[in-house]
Order: structure tokens, then sequence, then C-alpha cells
């Protein structure tokens, strides 16, 4: 049987992300990957059909279990991924760097992200107090438009997976 192909796109000891770019929006393949993994050892799996990749979590989410799951149920085979180019690498290695550097001097309670979020909204309300009250340029406001949009459609496919596909259902 021709499995389609899966890629490691995150992977640390107990949580790992894969992609199957081959079954990217379709519903029924990721409700047959949730049904079978909740037959499983892996504590946690979450799939999302609207970005074609799948997170498991938990002590079995090792890679080599989630290989063999994937395998020993028919539903992917996982293939390496491609080296990101080195240009790439440079960029993000001290943005990698700082967002460790946020997680270790808050104990894990913010990340890069999450500061970023923080220096944004207290930037917006000085900006407010000092009587500022411009709006954004067109494409600042389209962004963040598409930004939103698209995570709710996100959370969307998320819940309904989960909504319709409940062993207890």
């Amino acid at each position: 049987m021709n499995l389609p192909r899966a890629v490691v796109v995150h992977a640390s000891p107990d949580r790992q992300r894969i992609r199957i770019p081959s079954r990217r929006g379709d519903r029924d393949y990721f409700v047959k990957v949730h049904q079978a993994a909740v037959q499983a050892p892996i504590e946690i799996v979450r799939a999302n059909v609207l970005t074609g990749s799948i997170l498991f979590q938990g002590k079995k989410a090792d890679p080599e279990s989630i290989a063999r799951f994937g395998s020993d149920n028919n539903l992917f085979r996982i293939e390496p991924a491609l080296p990101a180019p080195a240009l790439a690498k440079r960029i993000s290695a001290p943005v990698t760097t700082v967002d460790g550097t946020i997680k270790h001097l808050t104990a894990g309670q913010l990340d890069l992200p999450g500061a970023l979020f923080i220096l944004l909204l207290f930037t917006a309300v000085y900006e407010i107090a000092r009587g500022r009250f411009r709006t954004p340029p067109w494409y600042t406001a389209f962004w963040y438009a598409f930004g939103l949009f698209t995570k709710a459609m996100i959370d969307r496919e998320t819940d309904d997976l989960r909504q319709n596909h409940r062993p207890d259902a």
C-alpha cells in the first residue's frame, strides 16, 4: 500500500508535529487518524485539517512510536524533512535564542510572541493616552483582518473535528 508521505515539522521528547501535505483539507482522512489514535497509547492527538498537520503529545509521542503508529495503521509514512536553507537557519537562530531566553527568565510563563503582544498592547495604550487616535494604514488593517479570519477558520475546523468525532458520540 502506498501510504501518504508525512514530514516531521517539530519534535521534542513528549511532543511531535507532523505534516501530511497530500491530505491537507481531507476531513475524512483526519477523522480516520483521530479514531486510530484513540486506540493507541498516545495521550493527546490534535489534527488540523486546514494545515494538514497532526500534533502528538504524551510519553509515547517519540518519533519512533509515531512512525510505527502511522505504518501499523496504514495512515502515513514518515520521511525526513528537507534541511532548512542556511539563510533561514541564520535568521531563525537569534529569534529562537531570544524566545528561549524569555522563557527561561519568566520560568516558562512568557514566550517571544507573548512578550511582543504585551509590548504592542502597552504601545497602543500609551498612544491612546497621548491622544493619538490615528487609524492604521489600509494594508495593516487588511493584514490583521486576514490573520484573524485565518485563525478563526482554523479554530472552527479544529472544534468541528473534536465535536464530530468523540469516542462517545
